[in-house]
């Protein structure tokens, strides 16, 4: 099982977005997405500009097949407008924790 970290930071009006919006319609096609499990998002509560995504593949291909699906990188670009830095990614493998600490998250573009 692998877990993705991903961390959005939104201006106010990419948060109201995010959630009447944006959240809703990855939810609706990434839980069609063979390989998956689960798809959660929260805010957080160190940094209002954040909003936190958290889900769960089988493995590295169904992760990869994800990523390679058509609208995967249309869903990362409607958040550009409303970007205030950059995203950040970390995944791990099954039984392995997200750092605390956004400082050691890597980016990485998928």
């Amino acid at each position: 099982m692998i877990t993705v970290y991903v961390k959005h930071y939104l201006n106010e009006a990419g948060r109201t977005y995010f959630d009447k919006t944006w959240f809703p319609y990855v939810f609706s096609i990434i839980t069609k997405q063979p390989g998956y499990h689960f798809i959660e998002t929260h805010n957080d509560d160190s940094d209002p500009d954040c909003k936190n995504i958290t889900f769960k593949f089988d493995d590295q291909k169904t992760l990869d097949d994800w990523i390679a699906h058509p609208d995967h990188q249309k869903v990362i670009d409607d958040l550009n407008p409303y970007r205030t830095k950059h995203y950040n990614v970390f995944h791990t493998a099954e039984n392995t924790p997200a750092p605390d600490d956004i400082k050691e998250w890597q980016t990485i573009v998928l």
